[in-house]
This record gives C-alpha cells, structure tokens and sequence, in this order.
C-alpha cells in the first residue's frame, strides 16, 4: 500500500532514523505505530474522508495518499503523531540511562543525552498540536480580513 511507502519515510525523516543499514525501528514497527497515530487522529478531527483503521489487518483504508486529491492534511497529522509517539517511547528509555559516573579523573556524562531528545520530542509534538489546530480552524491564516 502507498501509505506505509510514504508515512514511513516522513515518520523516518521526523525521528532521525534515516541509516537504512542499521534502522533504529524496523518498517514493521513504524507502521504500526502510524496506524495506532491514524486511530488516535481520527478522534481529534474531522476529516472529509472517514478512515478505517484496522490494527489486526494492518490497513488504513481509504488510502490517504490514493485518493484524489490526495489528503496531505491527514497524512501529515499521522505522521507528526506517529513521530511524537516514537520520540515520547524514546524519551522515557533514555532516562533510565541518564546517569553520571565519575572515577577517579574519569567521568562519563549520559544526562544530556535525554534532554536533547526531550527538546526534539517537544518539537514535534508542539508542531503536531499546531497543525491539528490550523485544521481545525480551518487552515485560516491569522489577521486575514473577509
């Protein structure tokens, strides 16, 4: 299907994992959590279509990037959603490892590790929350007059 080829990519690009030889996420695991980000989109808008997500089939039907024109609202709130999903997992595995070791002269500092995903996190959460707003006001541009 043409939405795991091109949600996957965008989802890839927004999580900076982008080294095919060594994917931090396997292709399987990103679309799975696009469609868990569909589902959820799906109760935070009105769309014009109404999507279909099935877990269990693995499907989105209809497919947002066959149909015409092509719904790149929705296919971008998926995306932002997914990658805010990925990098929210992310943040909370890599505080566990935020540790500070110090021997003798040596010192080994993992907290700043955490706090750069956060920020990355932050980003692409903020920016999903302002896209799902402009949707829903109707992509209106602010200060435009009648």
């Amino acid at each position: 299907m043409a939405w795991q080829e091109t949600t996957t990519v965008m989802v890839r690009m927004l999580i900076d994992d982008l080294d095919e030889s060594n994917y931090t996420y396997s292709n399987e695991r990103v679309e799975q959590s696009i469609l868990v980000s569909a589902q959820l989109v799906n109760g935070e808008a009105d769309f014009q279509n109404e999507y279909d997500v099935n877990l269990t089939q693995f499907t989105l039907s209809p497919d947002p990037t066959e149909i015409q024109p092509q719904d790149n609202d929705y296919i971008n709130l998926v995306a932002y959603k997914a990658a805010c999903l990925i990098l929210s997992s992310e943040v909370k595995a890599s505080v566990n490892k935020a540790v500070l070791v110090k021997d003798g002269p040596s010192t080994i500092d993992m907290r700043n590790t955490s706090g750069t995903l956060m920020d990355l996190r932050n980003k692409v959460c903020e920016k999903f929350e302002d896209m799902l707003m402009d949707y829903k006001a109707g992509k209106s541009i602010a200060g435009q007059s009648i």
